[in-house]
């Protein structure tokens, strides 16, 4: 049986100011999915996850999430072409119905709904430093889930056991390491139950021995088929871990494939380059 279709991002750009991030990028995510993103800085690697949470507004293109618009763009234009059909098909008294139906669903979708549904979790952390560990995982399920304390609690408890942080729940933010606030942003972000995890270079501002330990979270959300998207530097996790390796540069997928497409038949000068840079 074929995977749910969860993402399908068509011709999606970005411009800031006159210069253009993103020139139309396709993509289709499907569940269980673990995508990593990997090219040059500056290649639009981060705004396109930017993008998909709409934490930036695309110029042009269309993200569909369970085939419903998730930018304005998007969303209007879906909303434009059923009233098109519906004018379209006096008559076809079954398919106006339906047509009707999706119409009324998509009017009264929440963009912000949908959004629970694309987390983030940044290479920053993004974390409240007056707050402590548990808090921290607490306090989003509340503010944006509307779920009680206990509840929240509960959640937040199961979380942080997952990234092995059970024994630093009542810790402040200044207490724990660089590796540990990545775990807590982690668990904060699987306490929200996402349907994809979007990871923007999460090991960046770490040292090696915290990047690794981050990275066996991330290895066992894979093994239990969470969902992700993942800029990385990380040629490891991309090869190993991944079912889908993209290069992107200068705005621009280059290549795409299964991980041993990529990393041992390159196909284009640019990706052969960039590994060769990368491996030294």
């Amino acid at each position: 049986m074929e995977n749910e279709l969860l993402l399908h991002i068509n011709h999606l750009k970005k411009d800031f100011d006159t210069t253009s991030v993103l020139k139309d990028i396709s993509l289709d995510v499907y569940k269980g999915d673990i995508i990593s993103l990997i090219g040059p800085s500056g290649s639009g690697k981060s705004t396109f996850l930017r993008c998909l949470n709409l934490l930036e507004t695309p110029n042009g293109g269309d993200i569909y999430f369970k085939g419903i618009g998730v930018n304005k763009i998007t969303r209007d234009k879906q909303i434009k072409e059923l009233k098109r059909k519906i004018k379209d098909n006096k008559g076809n008294n079954e398919l106006i119905k339906e047509l009707k139906t999706k119409l009324k669903v998509i009017k009264k979708t929440n963009l912000n709904k949908i959004r629970k549904n694309l987390i983030m979790v940044f290479q920053n952390f993004n974390l409240f430093n007056n707050m402590n560990v548990l808090d921290n995982v607490i306090f989003a399920q509340k503010k944006v889930l509307h779920r009680n304390y206990l509840e929240a609690k509960k959640i937040a408890l199961r979380c942080l056991e997952e990234v092995g942080l059970s024994e630093r729940v009542n810790y402040k933010i200044s207490e724990i390491s660089g590796g540990q606030k990545q775990r807590v942003a982690i668990a904060r972000a699987l306490a929200m139950n996402p349907e994809i995890i979007l990871f923007d270079e999460p090991t960046s501002a770490l040292d090696p021995e915290m990047t690794i330990e981050v990275l066996d979270v991330m290895k066992k959300l894979a093994k239990e088929e969470k969902t992700m998207i993942v800029v990385t530097h990380e040629m490891n996790f991309a090869r190993n871990v991944s079912n889908k390796v993209i290069f992107m540069d200068k705005g621009e997928i280059i290549e795409s494939g299964k991980p041993c497409e990529i990393f041992n038949n390159p196909k284009t000068e640019r990706l052969k380059e960039f590994l060769k840079v990368d491996s030294k």
